[in-house]
């Protein structure tokens, strides 16, 4: 397993409506932002490599009704399946404030490159409405328990990638994208079943 990067998921004004609402001439100033978290990986492998993507957070977790993750290597968007890691048996769910990790499982090709996108689902009305989201934590890598191999070479950069939106919900208003830091301080990772 290695640790990749922090992640930030957002979708809401860059003030506070508590400012805002207090100070109406500053709501001109405050637009609405939905950023999301982008991993590129390859796999340098000759060989396949089954790998889990886990997202760390304090609870509520990734929510899979309000959070969209997409798994992309040849245009497609295919969807990426969110799951919270279940409990150990007896345990009750987490409770709020603890660790929860919720998993993805991506495949790649032997020299291939996929990308995958975590961000609120603008597509559903109700995230919209609300534009009231916010969710830190952090990024980690492993061998999937499906994969055959005992190691893997990836390649991985992270980033977050986000779009202003005036209050009639137009995308016009700019883009920001950068790269995030990557806890090795490299972006070639070895990786190996424990």
């Amino acid at each position: 397993m290695a640790v990749i990067s922090t992640f930030e998921l957002l979708f809401k004004p860059q003030l506070p409506k508590a400012i805002t609402d207090s100070n109406p001439g500053l709501a001109a100033l405050s637009r609405v932002v939905l950023q999301g978290y982008f991993l590129t990986i390859s796999n340098l492998s000759d060989r396949g490599t089954a790998l889990s993507v886990t997202l760390v957070t304090r609870t509520p977790g990734l929510d899979p009704e309000k959070v969209l993750a997409r798994f992309d290597v040849i245009g497609q968007n295919g969807p990426a399946s969110l799951k919270n890691d279940p409990p150990p048996v007896g345990q009750p769910a987490p409770l709020e404030g603890e660790l929860v990790k919720t998993k993805l499982s991506v495949f790649l090709n032997p020299h291939d490159t996929g990308l995958l996108l975590v961000q609120p689902d603008a597509t559903k009305a109700a995230v919209r409405d609300a534009a009231d989201f916010e969710l830190r934590g952090y990024v980690e890598l492993s061998l999937s328990a499906s994969n055959l191999q005992q190691s893997s070479t990836v390649l991985v950069t992270a980033e977050h990638r986000g779009t202003f939106f005036d209050g009639a919900n137009k995308a016009a208003l700019g883009e920001i994208a950068y790269a995030l830091p990557l806890a090795s301080g490299g972006s070639l990772i070895e990786l190996v079943r424990s």
